[in-house]
């Protein structure tokens, strides 16, 4: 694998692997895959790092990006995955019914979900109870990541993909190696000779979408000036610059941080031929 190194910044928070089938001179047309795993990251581990912090996203876009340098290749729009991933999540539900063996204790009878207890009033003396279990099961389906595909404002095509089941993103949006996302058509002339085409698999998101929690300065002192200069928010940017720092070390592309709609490139990479 050759990924660029940019993928690895917050490979805890987005990781992203992807390869396309290798054009040939009998192969005008490769299966493009992203395997794209979103997780909750913990962040700033590192003793150089001043501060740390989790960092979840709430919503982000996988998008396909065809270098303007690379005439030789174009996306087949028919070829387009416009799908989402539906999960089966199984519920258990135990029922527990106390009954009165006594026909004159005139017992009360409650039914409650598991991890609760269920209530009984005998209301005689000297009677006895027995109890029976039943357990229940159902199924229902959701979406653990909703995808919807679109393209950019620059004609690129995209995944934009949001949890369907909590507050962020969590696990994959399809399966990489089952469902390619698009197929790549090669121009070249004669495949047989010169560079293959390039493609890159870029993970997007907005300010906004990234969730910040459980943020602490690691320097003591430094904590204490922060909280006396502007409380929450001097913590927050301090974890803003440090998100900066960390892109800007890697050359992924950042707009404002501290402007909600700005935008952040979280992974690059060039995906592999195979």
């Amino acid at each position: 694998m050759h990924n660029s190194n940019r993928a690895r910044i917050f490979a805890d928070v987005v990781s992203v692997d992807a390869w396309h089938s290798s054009f040939g001179a009998d192969c005008a047309l490769a299966d493009l895959h992203a395997d794209v795993v979103f997780q909750t990251a913990r962040v700033g581990g590192e003793s150089a790092s001043p501060v740390r912090f989790r960092l979840a996203l709430r919503r982000a876009e996988v998008v396909v990006v065809i270098p303007e340098t690379e005439t030789s290749v174009r996306v087949q729009p028919d070829s387009v995955a416009r799908d989402a991933t539906v999960a089966e999540i199984r519920e258990t539900t135990t029922i527990e019914r106390r009954l009165d063996s006594a026909a004159e204790a005139g017992g009360q009878l409650s039914i409650k979900p598991d991890g609760l207890t269920a209530g009984f009033d005998l209301g005689a003396s000297g009677a006895t109870a027995s109890s029976a279990v039943s357990t229940r099961e159902s199924s229902r389906q959701v979406k653990l990541v909703m995808v919807t595909q679109s393209k950019t404002p620059e004609g690129l095509y995209r995944w934009t993909m949001e949890s369907g089941d909590g507050p962020h993103l969590e696990g994959r949006g399809w399966d990489a190696a089952a469902s390619p996302r698009l197929k790549l058509r090669d121009l070249r002339q004669d495949r047989s000779r010169g560079i293959p085409p390039t493609i890159q698999v870029e993970v997007r998101c907005k300010r906004e979408d990234m969730m910040i929690t459980d943020l602490e300065v690691k320097d003591s002192d430094a904590w204490e000036r922060l909280k006396r200069l502007a409380g929450f928010d001097k913590r927050l940017a301090a974890a803003e610059c440090y998100i900066r720092s960390r892109l800007a070390e890697e050359g992924l592309s950042f707009g404002d941080l501290s402007d909600p709609y700005g935008d952040v490139t979280l992974a690059n990479v060039i995906a592999d031929a195979v």
